[in-house]
């Protein structure tokens, strides 16, 4: 198996215990934008889903949960 190796990436300390939210709450606006980029573009590239984003709060958690686990959990 490769390595992947990504020329410009600075590693960073992850937190132990993050709060998730108080993250949550730091980065609500940038998830919100996100996660609209996300339903367009997967509306974009199927147009036959059945799939309400706009008024689908438990979509919407679960795409921020899927971000955090993500993340390197760094508070601003």
């Amino acid at each position: 198996m490769n390595k992947c190796v990504i020329k410009n990436y600075i590693p960073h300390k992850t937190p132990i215990n993050v709060n998730y939210n108080k993250w949550i709450n730091c980065y609500y606006e940038d998830l919100i934008n996100l996660y609209i980029i996300f339903s367009e573009d997967i509306v974009r590239k199927y147009p036959d889903t059945t799939i309400d984003f706009k008024n689908n709060n438990l979509l919407f958690n679960k795409f921020c949960i899927f971000i955090f686990k993500c993340s390197s959990k760094y508070i601003i």
